[in-house]
């Protein structure tokens, strides 16, 4: 905590920097994609927030902090995992850049012990949510108004084609076609909020819904559309209410998402065939160079395959390829802790418990079909969602401090 004296001889206000730090992390995070929007001198603005987070935590041992066991046993073990895939890919005579540039999204994983010590509290994660819900209206109005203008003319689509640094492989824009439409890493956060506002029953919330369904719809992603099918299925088979109750209210939704996903799947809405081509030619590639020693190790980070040399569309594969067997387990065994927190914080705040759980639904799923769950713009829900949870199985009181805020049951 800082003071900060008041006017007048006032008693001042009392601004606690971690939390602070925590509102600024979730903002970039949700909004500002996997971080390569904005640079700050040699560093991305997500790098120098990383780098700030991992003071505070130093700051926080220092004067006797703690982490909970489960943090340190999951974090040791991804350390490992992670210099075992680079000594991996150095036996594979790659260089240094590659490996690099593998370890790098990885490594906001470790983040995960500033957002535990910081959001330690039913209030601290409802403002997080708020600023995912927030973040979905923003990033929305603005992919809605830029496609407006490229369309009317006003903005000139080739030049921003042509100067953009993130229209290469590993950017957060993907351009679809000559037309103005693209693709943005970060509208992950659009499905993520639309989920949590599906749990709000005022007519604002509905309003936003609304807003972020147009949002989705905008990206053309059938990865999204397969998402909130899935997230469905599993809050129909997970939720409370009854199973009429929970079918009513999502079957127009899914309804409109399945039919969205055959025409998308079909090419109806937007040419797919070639990004249908390069993932089974990638798929080929990496089942063509399995072997018994890679089939559980993998290749060692840095190696790719020639289709994609470095990341690869599926999450899965990439991870498979590059760390095998192994780094799946390791991912399988984290959804399972979280799957262990779950049960636990939805028999005492349903309201917040479900959505948090869905939100990793979708992005696993997700996943499966674009580069997320081992990309910062994932794993900031998966941490939010992991120590969510946990805030919630240890907050008795955590419904007396929510029960009336913004979310409902649906």
């Amino acid at each position: 905590m800082i003071l900060v004296p008041g006017g007048g001889g006032g008693k001042g206000v009392r601004i606690d920097v971690g939390v602070s730090l925590l509102v600024i992390v979730a903002l970039e995070a949700s909004l500002l994609g996997s971080g390569r929007m904005v640079e700050i001198g040699p560093l991305t603005l997500k790098m120098w927030l990383f780098l700030a987070a991992g003071l505070y935590v130093v700051f926080r041992l220092v004067a006797h902090g703690c982490i909970k066991l489960s943090t340190f046993a999951i974090l040791l073990s991804f350390a490992v995992l992670l210099c075992f895939g680079a000594i991996m890919g150095v036996l594979q005579h790659t260089s240094l850049d590659p490996i690099t540039e593998d370890v790098k999204p990885l490594v906001f994983c470790f983040i995960l012990c500033f957002v535990e010590m910081t959001m330690k509290t039913a209030r601290h994660l409802h403002t997080v949510v708020r600023i995912i819900k927030y973040s979905s209206i923003i990033m929305t109005i603005a992919m809605v108004v830029i496609v407006i203008l490229i369309s009317m003319g006003v903005i000139n689509f080739a030049r921003i084609y042509e100067s953009s640094v993130n229209a290469s492989e590993g950017g957060d824009l993907l351009f679809r076609g000559s037309n103005g439409f693209f693709f943005y890493k970060g509208s992950l956060y659009i499905a993520i909020g639309l989920i949590f506002f599906a749990f709000d029953r005022n007519w604002r919330a509905k309003v936003a819904s609304f807003i972020a369904i147009l949002g989705i719809l905008a990206t053309g992603s059938r990865g999204y559309f397969l998402g909130l099918v899935a997230v469905i299925l599993v809050h129909c088979v997970t939720g409370k209410g009854g199973m009429v109750r929970r079918i009513r209210y999502f079957i127009v939704p899914s309804a409109a998402a399945i039919m969205l996903l055959v025409l998308l799947y079909s090419g109806s809405l937007v040419g797919k065939q070639d990004s249908d081509a390069t993932r089974m030619l990638t798929v080929n590639q990496v089942m063509d160079r399995v072997n018994p020693l890679s089939f559980v190790f993998g290749h060692g980070l840095g190696v790719g395959v020639p289709e994609r040399p470095t990341h690869m569309e599926i999450s899965y594969l990439e991870i498979f390829q590059k760390q095998g067997l192994l780094g799946l387990t390791w991912w399988a065994s984290v959804f399972m802790l979280l799957l262990i927190r779950y049960r636990k914080a939805r028999n005492i705040n349903y309201t917040y418990a479900q959505p948090l759980f869905l939100s990793v639904i979708f992005v696993i799923v997700e996943s499966a079909t674009n580069p997320f769950i081992n990309n910062p713009i994932g794993i900031f829900v998966w941490i939010i969602a992991l120590v969510g949870l946990d805030v919630l199985s240890g907050a008795q009181t955590s419904s007396a401090l929510l029960g009336q805020r913004e979310l409902a049951v649906s």
